[in-house]
């Protein structure tokens, strides 16, 4: 049964979501806009952190969501 809601548009992450090329083409085959999710947007970061928070972000979102969970005994 199909749904009558309508996707308005994809985030990716993970590792792959960093794949030149991706973003662009999963857009011309799903015709749906298709973003990169920036799970640190909202984080402050240590100004001394010099590192690439592009790749950082990509690469921790599933770290920071089992970090983020609750854990039940």
């Amino acid at each position: 049964q199909g749904s009558a809601e309508k996707v308005d548009h994809i985030f990716i992450t993970g590792g792959s979501s960093l794949l030149p090329g991706l973003q662009e083409k999963l857009e011309a085959v799903t015709e749906i806009e298709v973003k990169r999710l920036d799970i640190l947007s909202r984080f402050k970061m240590n100004a001394k952190y010099n590192g690439d928070l592009d790749h950082l972000s990509a690469i921790a979102s599933v770290a920071l969501g089992l970090a983020m969970r609750k854990v039940s005994k």
